[in-house]
């Protein structure tokens, strides 16, 4: 080829083919990092631009008098937040939009957000549910991106939520200060009203203790009443005794009031006889002056004993009067203690008396009606009257005083021992005392009478008119006194009787009606001891009259004549009114049989009694037991009270400092929202990286690095390559010098360009520069070395050991999330060292003294296996060449032979 001719373009490209491949490998590593990290160079600082769509289905409620509309206020605070790009739609396109990948997230704020907001008190309270649906398979970094952000956005609206809370619990607290203050108040009313109920506790304690005391005297009573009662109902059968005598005593009255209607018949018989013997009468006028004499020495006797009878029938009634009261103030005190069988007793006796009264008043009519009977019979008949009316008289006061043992024995109960001295005394006084004079009176009366009795025995009343004169006036003067002391003694009796009637309210009511009866039989004892007072005063008179008389009397016979025919008319009325005096006795028999009728039915009724007066025993013993266990039930409640009241101390001061802590609670905007967010985590660096770029530039600067030597060895396979000159070691000295330069031209030229055009900022530039340098050297070494050595074959060996150790050198995670066999071959990656010194260079700042070495140790020992294969190399070209070189001599010696 001439010098002229045109230098084809093809050689020049094949000529320069060298360098534009040595350039392009140098860029390869800007190229790499450069692009690849500029697009996720700063992906988290563009997530507002991340769209996603919200969907608002909340209905608002009333919680606590306010509005709640949690929905609506997220909503609200999702507009002015731009962490992403939240688009406000309906259900149906957001769908749409999640599916076709317009949204990365669909955020959907449920109908019951709300509501469930509005639970936080209730007894199953709700927790609100944020709803929010990915689609990972459209771009799984941007769904976790969206994850991330919608934690913040719950955290925010868990601390709006929890602000609203606070709001109202700090409320409720207010409240429940109040509360507690007043139920501090509460707490110490109830201890002062511990305190007064211990203090009337005390008192019911001490009374109970009085009680339990008393009611074992209450037994011992009880106990007394059973042995009076037995007393009483002895008594009972007395008096039943009495009763049957004194019926035995009327029906002699009644045979002797048969006998008296055959004297009253005698009688006028011998009226006649009279007439004709009044002769024989003025003869005896003398005799019977002088017997008028000693009637008149005897008639003050009598006029004595008629007075007597008279003032004991008045302090007889005076002293039933004050039995009746007695016994009325003893009932009300009492209350049943005595039984009603003495009424019906006394009652009987009155009768007794009436009729008594009315036997007396039928004999002094029958005597005044009568002259001059026969006297033998008729003192006989008025000595059996009178003995008769004394043997009833003696035979009440006996039952009476019986009565009175009775009632006196109960006055030694333990009941009326507990009354105080002064209502004692006013029960004695009102009740016993005259009980006993009653009694003493009727038996005075009766002595009074059998006295009078045997006064008119001594009379001779055939000796003369005047004694049967003197007998009338005596008869008259006891009526009367009888009639004036029975009406008393009846009243006295009467108000017994009322007395009697309230004691035997609790035994059975019978002691009233004998207790009338007396009464009015004392009533009409009154009124005979006054007619009779009244009587032996005529009586008395009568007898001077009687003296004076028979003077005149002597010097009158005609007048007696006249007397004797006089006398013959009153014994035929004594005789007309015999009929009465004979019903009058039949009417007290028939009383007498009914006072024995009653006795008897009081002996039936003491074992009724007795039995009654058992169960009262026993019913007091067991009051006392009752007694006693109250008592020491209420010291035992007097205890509790103690320990209450202490515990009610104790309650209000707590209480009290509860309100006052509760009170003291500061209640403002700053407090609310400590405590709805009361953590504020502090993020501090150990280091600074600005971007995900700047992270990412460690393992991805590697990967350029270790496919530009890929590349290389591609491009510029140094498997066929020659080995210039005869030095194998200068020609590997040279080789290595040019692939060091280049390794360290792209590594320098990587770095430059990142920060230049990506604002790549290392923490520590000269570092991360002279790591970039070893890494380059010593990949482009290992590289150039192993393609030397087995060609392609070892630049595929290269790219499988790529993708190894981009899996074990922990450059996108850390180790520990991967695989143990990740683990295990990551001390052998070469990456492993470029990667953790590019951080150290970064931002870590830790040493690469280890990783250089590792790095400086790969490049040596695959430049000294270089070294080695260059001598292989160049010794195995050597013997091609002297074959060649042979033949080559051999050709060129041919021609010169010719």
């Amino acid at each position: 080829m001439r010098k002229s001719d045109p230098i084809p373009k093809q050689s020049f490209f094949k000529r320069h083919f060298t360098g534009i491949a040595m350039t392009a490998i140098v860029l390869i590593p800007t190229i790499y990092t450069t692009l690849f990290l500029g697009s996720m160079w700063d992906p988290y600082g563009n997530v507002d631009q991340l769209p996603v769509a919200v969907v608002n289905e909340d209905q608002s409620v009333d919680y606590e008098g306010k509005t709640l509309a949690v929905g609506d206020e997220l909503v609200d605070n999702l507009r002015e937040n731009d962490q992403l790009d939240f688009h406000f739609v309906d259900s149906s396109k957001a769908e749409e939009g999640l599916q076709d990948g317009t949204y990365y997230m669909v955020i959907t704020i449920p109908s019951d957000f709300s509501e469930n907001a509005s639970t936080l008190l209730d007894d199953n309270p709700k927790k609100m549910q944020l709803q929010y649906t990915t689609n990972p398979g459209t771009n799984y970094i941007a769904s976790k991106m969206s994850e991330s952000a919608l934690t913040k956005i719950q955290k925010e609206v868990s601390a709006s939520v929890t602000k609203e809370y606070t709001e109202t619990i700090f409320d409720q607290l207010g409240t429940v200060g109040t509360g507690m203050q007043d139920a501090a108040d509460g707490a110490s009313d109830i201890q002062d009203g511990v305190k007064k109920l211990a203090d009337g506790n005390t008192t019911i304690t001490d009374n109970l203790k009085v009680l339990s005391e008393s009611t074992l005297t209450f037994v011992d009573g009880a106990k007394t009443l059973e042995e009076g009662l037995s007393t009483y109902t002895a008594g009972v059968s007395t008096v039943n005794d009495g009763a049957a005598t004194l019926s035995n005593g009327m029906d002699q009255l009644a045979s002797g009031a048969g006998t008296l209607a055959d004297g009253a018949s005698a009688l006028s018989d011998g009226t006649s006889s009279l007439a004709s013997g009044v002769g024989d009468y003025t003869n005896g006028v003398a005799v019977a002056y002088q017997g008028a004499a000693t009637l008149s020495g005897n008639s003050s006797q009598l006029a004595t004993g008629a007075a007597s009878i008279s003032a004991g029938a008045a302090q007889l009634q005076q002293g039933s009067a004050a039995m009746t009261a007695g016994l009325q103030t003893l009932s009300d005190t009492l209350d049943g203690s005595l039984s009603a069988e003495k009424t019906e007793q006394l009652q009987q006796v009155t009768n007794g008396l009436t009729q008594l009264q009315t036997g007396i008043q039928t004999l002094n009519e029958a005597l005044q009606n009568t002259s001059m009977p026969d006297t033998a019979a008729l003192t006989k008949m008025l000595t059996e009257s009178l003995t008769a009316i004394g043997t009833s008289a003696q035979d009440a006061g006996a039952q009476l005083t019986a009565m009175q043992t009775a009632l006196t024995a109960m006055t030694q109960t333990d009941a009326f021992q507990s009354l105080d001295p002064a209502a004692q005394a006013e029960l004695l006084g009102s009740f016993s005392g005259p009980m006993s004079t009653l009694a003493t009176d009727i038996s005075n009366i009766g002595t009074q009478v059998t006295t009078l009795s045997g006064s008119l025995s001594s009379l001779d009343l055939s000796s003369s008119a005047a004694a049967m004169d003197t007998l009338k006036s005596s008869v008259s003067t006891m009526q009367s006194s009888a009639d004036q002391l029975l009406p008393a003694a009846g009243q006295a009796v009467q108000s017994l009787s009322g007395g009697l009637q309230s004691v035997q309210q609790a035994v059975d009511g019978q002691l009233l009606p004998g207790s009338q009866s007396l009464t009015a039989g004392i009533s009409q004892l009154a009124d005979g001891s006054g007619t009779l007072e009244s009587g032996v005063s005529a009586y008395t008179g009568g007898v001077a009259d009687l003296t004076s008389g028979l003077g005149t009397l002597d010097a009158n016979t005609s007048a007696l004549v006249n007397g004797a025919a006089s006398l013959q008319s009153g014994a035929q009325t004594l005789t007309g009114s015999l009929p009465t005096l004979t019903n009058a006795v039949s009417q007290l028999q028939s009383g007498a049989s009914q006072l024995s009728d009653g006795t008897s039915q009081l002996v039936a009724n003491n074992e009724t009694l007795c039995g009654g007066a058992a169960q009262l025993t026993d019913g007091a013993g067991q009051i006392q037991s009752g007694a006693s266990q109250l008592a020491d039930g209420s010291v035992e409640l007097g205890d509790g009270l103690t320990t209450l009241s202490d515990g009610a101390a104790t309650l209000q001061s707590a209480l009290a400092d509860g309100a006052d802590e509760v009170n003291s609670i500061n209640a403002g905007d700053q407090n609310f929202e400590m405590f709805s967010e009361p953590v504020n985590a502090t993020e501090s660096f150990e280091t600074a990286v600005s971007a995900n770029g700047n992270a990412m530039a460690a393992y991805m600067m590697a990967v350029g690095l270790w496919v530009a030597g890929l590349a290389f060895c591609v491009m510029l396979s140094p498997y066929d390559q020659k080995i210039k000159g005869k030095n194998a070691t200068r020609a590997w000295g040279l080789q290595l010098g040019k692939l060091w330069i280049l390794a360290i031209l792209q590594a320098v030229l990587m770095i430059f360009c990142l920060v230049v055009f990506n604002g790549f900022e290392p923490d520590n530039l000269a570092r991360t520069v002279l790591i970039a340098c070893f890494s380059s050297v010593a990949f482009l070494t290992l590289e150039y070395c192993v393609n030397f050595f087995m060609g392609i074959i070892g630049s595929f060996i290269l790219l499988v050991f790529m993708v190894l150790q981009l899996s074990g050198c922990a450059g996108t995670y850390p180790l520990e999330l991967s695989d143990r066999f990740y683990q295990i071959i990551n001390p052998f990656m070469p990456f492993t060292y470029t990667v953790h010194g590019f951080r150290s260079g970064i931002a870590s700042g830790l040493d690469v003294t280890t990783d250089c070495i590792v790095l400086a140790v790969i490049a040596v020992v695959f430049a000294g296996l270089l070294l080695v294969g260059f001598h292989a190399r160049l010794k195995k070209q050597e013997e091609e060449e002297e074959p060649a070189e042979t033949i080559a001599s051999s050709k060129k010696a041919v021609p010169a032979k010719a």
